[in-house]
């Protein structure tokens, strides 16, 4: 018996036993170190000494000059030479090389304190050194360059050899601007000294507390600094008019000092549009447009100043103006509406060809997310279309009524000649409701919109939608379903254009005059 219980004794200890080896906590990893990026490290301006240089039979020192090393990407630097040349000395016959410049040399860190670099990079340079190849290799510690270049070309082999020293950098430079909040739908965006936060619709603007995570360039310090909590509240785009939160930043060597203006932009929740709100139109200038009104708001666009420009022109080209706007407000079916309409603009070839375009016989209107601005040299660009939008859309819903004109006009070479047209008595006019979601790498560079020339045929665009129709004398509902015809990825920047044109072909300058288009409640279902 006692020889039992001592069996089920060790039986018990040995459960626990292993039950305690078990627990044992897991050993913590060492966390990783952070990698170092020798490219920011090695930015920056350096003096340095030639030591020598050799080619066939020569051999020279030089004086003191410049290199300049700034990042290109993690670990790829730029290098630029001050000033080059070669030759014999106190002999007038020196090969004046001016600035070496080589891109993308890769940068490895040997350690914490010492990097290397090496590549090569193809140069063109006149006279006897032709096609060369420049070779470049060094490496730099605690801010001590040595570096050695050799240039061959078809004529001539030449080596140089350096020493230098980094000095305090005099650059003053913002590189980039990030913030981590559920409330940005884009990263900010730099533009002509101004950067550009955008911030989900819906997003309480009482007290919008952000802070950016700046990138300087090397040295440099800001105010605010970097990881700084700013109030944005005031700062949203208003025009002319903003509030924006000032950056000051100051270079290394405290020689240089640049100002950046930072603004928020939200477009407003799109999910529903009534037209009830109207405002007058302005030019680039500011000048109001007295008989000239557009949806209030800086989402909806139109065509009006279209017709405004091509009636300044008129009176030189001997023509008569037109009355009326091309979008306006009416009765909606509720309450107010848009009405979008095609005018009879004449027609007449230019006498000012490649500053001013031919007036066109048809002008159809349009009513459009995006913005109007006027290009002279070919008006099919002034439509930009859609806002940066940070929801996937699914479909556009809402109410029209259509009304085509009685005499319908066929352009057949719109390119060339939009102010010569046919009258078609076998063509109805329509009209055309469209939905395209379109791809950007950038919301504040003006030249990436998608316009009137290839809204619906560039290969940026995503989804699409449109229905055509010809007559509906009551206010009937519709329904835009987006086709994908690529996936969406919420990491993208988009672009969203919802655009009503009162003729389908108005873009080849093909429709009927008096063709009237009425839109109201329109709204956009997002997934």
């Amino acid at each position: 018996m006692k020889k039992t219980c001592l069996f089920i004794l060790m039986g018990i200890l040995g459960l626990f036993s292993a039950c305690h080896n078990d627990d044992d906590p897991t050993p913590v990893p060492e966390p990783e170190p952070e990698p170092i990026d020798a490219a920011y490290i090695a930015e920056g301006e350096y003096v340095v000494t030639t030591i020598g240089t050799t080619s066939t039979g020569t051999r020279d020192i030089f004086t003191e000059q410049s290199f300049h090393i700034s990042k290109v990407a993690d670990n790829l630097i730029k290098i630029e030479t001050d000033f080059m040349r070669f030759g014999t000395s106190g002999k007038p016959d020196y090969i004046n090389l001016g600035t070496i410049e080589m891109d993308s040399i890769p940068v490895t860190a040997i350690s914490d304190s010492k990097f290397t670099f090496a590549g090569t990079d193809s140069l063109k340079y006149p006279n006897s050194i032709k096609n060369t190849q420049a070779t470049i290799k060094g490496s730099f510690s605690d801010k001590v360059l040595q570096a050695e270049i050799t240039l061959d070309g078809e004529t001539v082999s030449i080596y140089f050899k350096f020493d230098g020293q980094q000095v305090q950098n005099n650059v003053a430079e913002i590189l980039s601007m990030k913030i981590e909040s559920d409330l940005i739908g884009s990263q900010p965006e730099l533009s002509s000294g101004v950067f550009t936060i955008f911030v989900k619709p819906g997003t309480d603007l009482s007290k919008l507390l952000l802070a950016p995570v700046l990138q300087l360039s090397k040295g440099a310090i800001s105010n605010p600094a970097s990881g700084e909590t700013v109030d944005f509240s005031k700062a949203i785009d208003k025009g002319e008019d903003t509030e924006y939160v000032v950056y000051t930043v100051v270079s290394e060597d405290r020689s240089t000092k640049k100002t950046y203006r930072v603004k928020v932009q939200m477009n407003n929740n799109l999910a529903k549009s009534s037209f009830e709100e109207w405002e007058n139109e302005k030019t680039p200038d500011g000048t109001v447009l007295d008989n000239y009104f557009k949806p209030k708001g800086d989402e909806w666009a139109t065509s009006n100043m279209g017709i405004y420009m091509i009636n300044t022109f008129a009176p030189i080209l001997g023509l008569p103006t037109v009355d009326g706007a091309l979008v306006y407000e009416t009765a909606g079916q509720s309450a107010k509406g848009a009405a979008v309409k095609t005018a009879n603009t004449i027609g007449k070839a230019t006498i000012m060809p490649g500053w001013m375009p031919n007036i066109p016989k048809i002008t159809s209107g349009s009513l459009f997310l995006g913005s109007f601005e006027t290009d002279i040299q070919n008006t099919l660009k002034s439509t930009k279309f859609g806002l940066p939008y940070f929801q996937k859309p699914v479909k556009v819903k809402g109410y029209y009524k259509y009304t085509p004109g009685t005499e319908y006009y066929l352009c057949e070479d719109p390119v060339n000649a939009a102010h010569i047209t046919k009258l078609d008595e076998n063509k109805t006019d329509e009209c055309a409701l469209s939905a395209v979601l379109y791809e950007v790498s950038s919301f504040t560079d003006t030249e990436e919109y998608l316009t009137g020339l290839d809204i619906f045929t560039s290969d940026k665009v995503v989804a699409i939608a449109q229905l055509f129709s010809g007559e509906q004398d009551s206010f009937k509902e519709f329904e835009l379903t987006l086709n994908y015809k690529k996936a969406y990825d919420p990491a993208k920047k988009y672009r969203f254009a919802v655009i009503f044109s009162s003729s389908k072909d108005g873009d080849k300058f093909s429709g009927a005059p008096d063709s009237e288009l009425v839109i109201d409640e329109v709204e956009i279902i997002n997934e």
